[in-house]
């Protein structure tokens, strides 16, 4: 019996990773066909938010828990500028980033996306990593915001969530595993 289940569960699950990849990759293909000016016009409104905060910006108490990672969103956020020449195929599955200039230049990423911004792709590379399914959501949310909004946005979100969260927990599970939920969340946060 055992062996007439494995190759149907074979199948199943090679059609589950066939489906998974396909939509992954059709996502992708669809934020790369975005128009491209709203998203280089916000990504060049982030600029100067970047420059001032660093790659590694602590932006609360000065804990390492709170410290941003702008070295990759700085790439993130030049990867999502694309080049406007290249095809959303071409753009959406090699995830090119503008070149950021020699190491004694300086700032890398910051370099890539004012490389990005200024229309600057000679010596781009592909720069495809397993993050990327983040331009998904981050090449549609650049059509409307620059990347500080997105922040807020994010954190609106977030706080939204986990009030909603809460009030759930307190309703079914009552108001003390609520208040060790932020207290656990806090402590955490705060080590």
């Amino acid at each position: 019996m055992a062996c007439v289940r494995l190759p149907r569960r074979v199948l199943r699950l090679t059609l589950i990773f066939v489906v998974v990849a396909v939509s992954f990759a059709a996502l992708q293909v669809l934020a790369f066909s975005l128009p491209h000016e709203p998203i280089r016009r916000h990504a060049a409104q982030s600029i100067p938010q970047l420059e001032v905060e660093g790659t590694s910006y602590k932006p609360f108490l000065d804990i390492v828990s709170y410290r941003l990672d702008n070295y990759t969103d700085a790439t993130m956020v030049s990867v999502a500028v694309s080049n406007p020449e290249m095809s959303a195929v071409e753009s959406a599955l090699a995830c090119y980033r503008a070149p950021a200039g020699s190491a004694t230049e300086g700032d890398g990423p910051l370099a890539s996306l004012r490389n990005a911004a200024a229309g600057n792709w000679d010596g781009a590379t592909a720069y495809a990593r397993y993050w990327h399914g983040y331009q998904v959501v981050l090449r549609p949310a650049l059509l409307f915001f620059s990347y500080p909004a997105i922040r807020y946005l994010n954190l609106l979100v977030f706080a939204a969530s986990l009030g909603a969260l809460l009030y759930l927990i307190m309703r079914r599970l009552g108001s003390a595993v609520a208040v060790v939920l932020v207290v656990s969340l806090l402590w955490v946060s705060l080590l």
